[in-house]
């Protein structure tokens, strides 16, 4: 439900910590990402938006950790997340890119909390890592939304949901660049 991530951070799940201290010492962003299985997979395309945003060439300076959130079958995050994987066939990213295997919600919550910034598929994780003033980007697949996104003063980072891969590199950019000050507000 909507409380589903205000649960106290756990532990981080095996090799993730590690994995993203190996990744800061190498001056990479850390960026998280919630897919959502409902857009974030179409067979007709072949690919997904979060993948081209991964392999982009402006976010080489940044690594990547997935954290499914919804399991349901007809709408399963995790199945997104492998996708994201297959569609990653340059090398050069894959080194960048990790699935967490947060199977609870402390445990995803703990994830979220080591975020430079998070890029949420799902309100619920935004809610997550807004509640560890982790500045996040919303692909805003419903009204509320905007609403939440506002009253932590990040309304301009909800971009809609089938936007395409350039503009969500811009404002994961955008962020980046302003993640302290925007740490600060939320």
């Amino acid at each position: 439900g909507d409380l589903a991530f205000l649960v106290d951070a756990a532990r981080t799940p095996a090799g993730v910590a590690e994995r993203v201290s190996r990744w800061r010492e190498r001056g990479l962003a850390i960026v998280t990402v919630t897919p959502n299985g409902l857009w974030d997979r179409d067979p007709s395309e072949g690919f997904t938006p979060i993948a081209q945003v991964m392999s982009h060439p402006r976010m080489r300076d940044a690594a990547f950790v997935i954290v499914p959130h919804d399991r349901r079958p007809d709408q399963s995050d995790a199945v997104a997340a492998r996708q994201v994987l297959m569609a990653l066939r340059d090398a050069h990213v894959i080194d960048r890119v990790m699935i967490a295997d947060a199977t609870r919600y402390a445990e995803a919550r703990a994830v979220l909390a080591l975020a430079d910034v998070h890029l949420a598929g799902r309100m619920h994780s935004a809610i997550s890592a807004w509640s560890n003033a982790v500045p996040t980007v919303v692909r805003g697949y419903q009204k509320k939304a905007f609403g939440q996104a506002q009253s932590v003063v990040q309304s301009d980072c909800v971009v809609n949901p089938r936007a395409s891969p350039e503009l969500l590199v811009d404002v994961l950019q955008h962020v980046l660049a302003t993640r302290v000050a925007r740490s600060r507000t939320i």
